[in-house]
């Protein structure tokens, strides 16, 4: 409290109340332990076959899925659970009230970012062990293992800071949530600048300075964006001090308010048979995400779009005319550095932004009043699902669609191998509808868009996890089970130590099968799931024997009804001294 002032205390109280945090440590940590606890056993096996065996590759890829891991979860979980904080106070209207007390912006500041930052700390804090673990094995020493540690750290405190900046200058959580998540994207795709002659750029992504961490034990260029890092954080704290009140006090006054006059587009006329997809593809669309969803959504298109033609038009003119080769080659490797390599982060971006968008779908109705006449309408659960579900995917068309012609691009012209292109076709297709699916269901049951959104980020990085170590699993006992065989087969004489053992398909493609698989059955549950759920959460009458059977084998027998004592012993000496 002497150093974040007098609502450090009760924030950090309310704060580690929460019971959520326990699911998701949970998925940190077994990350970590099962990344830490597969580098040992494989460690084992390799020294039995081979006892000179020297485990520096494994101990190196270890220790940089860990890193990357704490760091990924300080970028997506820190403005998670901060950039609605202040936010939220204004579209609840109690931040007025807060500002009344004897506690200045700097205070109320400083508290959400010790309350809701102990929050992340505790989710990092989890797979700190694991980290310490492989960094002692490697041999490392004092001050890289600081390093490890510092880099999460300073990342979390330069998200945090520019969480609550957007907090204090916005006027809803979501739309403090997609400007900081457009903030951290330009950060993260800053290192395509390297090839265009700005070699510092690349000191601004903290995962790009995690390779020669691990593996070569550079601790410059992780020190310098640790600090770019809390310098951010640093100067985000300080706008966000100096910008609430004001803030708050424009807000409030209707001298200066702006209504802006809406464009209106060509609509056409409504679909009597399917009126909810309707609405969700010609009335909604992006605008539920705000003008920072807007934003981030054009520059992402112009920048897919317009470089991949460019750098296309580049390689086309370089064919024609020989004699001018270089500049087709050099365009060949940007497509393969600026789409090729930013594959996974721009599919996991879209894939995100359709899981955001997904996610105030319900909860942007309940904002405006218009859920409970949409629940009064005849219109059948199934049909809302539905309609939600194929908005949230036709809403970003657009995105999807730039991706799909720069990848098509890149590969075409060689910056991407065909299994990186399948996978990202694959990933995009599958994943994405299983974040539509995650985010109807979210929106369905929370309160507030800002938090349908944080939940739904959340479940993201809990389901990717959980289905890429229990494919890595399924595959390595798979691959435990031939070795075992062909051991078998070796002993009774059936083959020799000079044929390999047999495998049915590479490992890439077994764990692509499973991971993508666990997917779709995800998104089928999911769906099925709602709409037998939709009815009962949203407050109307549930029918039919299926849906109650499944209602209750998922979420158990509603609680019987009490009877209540229709008169007290206290209530009979009343009425005996009132006759």
């Amino acid at each position: 409290m002497l150093i974040f002032g007098p609502l450090a205390g009760p924030e950090c109280s309310r704060a580690s109340r929460r019971g959520w945090l326990i699911w998701v440590r949970m998925f940190p940590a077994a990350g970590a332990c099962l990344v830490a606890l597969g580098t040992l056993w494989f460690w084992w096996m390799s020294q039995q076959i081979d006892p000179t065996h020297q485990p520096l590759a494994e101990l190196r890829v270890a220790l940089t899925t860990i890193e990357f891991l704490m760091v990924l979860f300080a970028i997506i979980m820190t403005p998670a659970t901060l950039a609605g904080s202040l936010a939220g106070e204004k579209e609840r209207g109690s931040i007025g009230l807060l500002l009344t007390t004897r506690v200045g912006s700097s205070d109320i500041v400083l508290g959400r970012l010790a309350g809701r930052l102990s929050q992340v700390a505790m989710i990092e804090l989890s797979a700190l062990p694991a980290l310490l673990l492989i960094a002692a094995l490697s041999g490392f020493g004092l001050g890289t293992t600081l390093t490890l540690v510092a880099l999460p750290i300073a990342v979390g405190f330069g998200g945090a800071g520019i969480s609550l900046a957007a907090s204090a200058i916005s006027k809803r959580g979501r739309d403090a949530l997609m400007l900081v998540y457009l903030i951290e994207i330009l950060i993260l795709l800053a290192p395509l600048l390297s090839g265009l002659g700005i070699p510092w750029a690349g000191m601004l992504s903290p995962l790009e300075t995690i390779q020669p961490l691990t593996w070569g034990e550079q601790v410059r260029p992780a020190l310098i964006t640790a600090g770019i890092w809390s310098a951010m954080g640093a100067l985000g704290l300080a706008l966000a001090s100096w910008r609430l009140r004001p803030s708050c006090l424009i807000e409030g006054g209707d001298s200066r308010a702006r209504k802006r006059k809406r464009r209106v587009s060509w609509v056409p006329l409504m679909d009597d048979e399917r009126p909810m997809l309707w609405k969700e593809l010609y009335i909604e669309k992006v605008g539920t995400l705000g003008r920072a969803g807007q934003w981030i959504g054009g520059l992402l298109v112009a920048w897919l779009t317009l470089g991949s033609l460019g750098l296309a038009s580049i390689v086309a003119w370089g064919y024609f005319r020989p004699g001018e080769s270089n500049g087709a080659d050099w365009a060949i490797l940007q497509l393969s550095n600026w789409y090729g390599g930013s594959a996974i982060l721009i599919g996991c971006l879209i894939q995100c932004a359709i899981g955001l968008r997904a996610a105030v779908t319900i909860s942007s109705e309940r904002e405006r009043n218009t859920w409970d006449a949409l629940l009064t309408s005849p219109l059948e659960g199934t049909e809302i699902v539905r309609g939600k579900l194929w908005g949230s995917l036709w809403a970003l068309k657009w995105l999807v669609a730039s991706a799909l012609l720069a990848w098509t691009i890149s590969f075409a012209l060689g910056g991407m191998f065909w299994p990186e292109y399948v996978e990202q076709l694959l990933g995009l297709t599958i994943i994405g509808t299983f974040m539509s699916a995650v985010g109807v269901r979210t929106s369905l049951r929370s309160s507030t868009a800002t938090r349908a959104m944080a939940v739904t980020i959340a479940f993201w990085c809990g389901a990717y996890l959980v289905a890429l170590v229990v494919a890595w699993t399924i595959v390595i006992l798979g691959i435990l089970i031939c070795v075992f065989g062909w051991l078998y087969a070796v002993s009774a004489g059936l083959t020799t130590f000079a044929a390999r053992p047999w495998f049915p398909m590479s490992f890439r493609l077994a764990a692509d099968i499973l991971f993508y698989a666990q997917f779709i059955a995800g998104a089928i549950l999911v769906v099925v799931e709602t709409r037998y759920r939709f009815d009962r959460v949203a407050g109307r009458m549930t029918e039919g024997t299926s849906a109650i059977a499944i209602d209750r084998l998922i979420h158990g027998i509603p609680m019987a009804p009490v009877a209540l004592p229709t008169k007290t012993p206290h209530t009979e000496v009343v009425v005996s001294s009132l006759v």
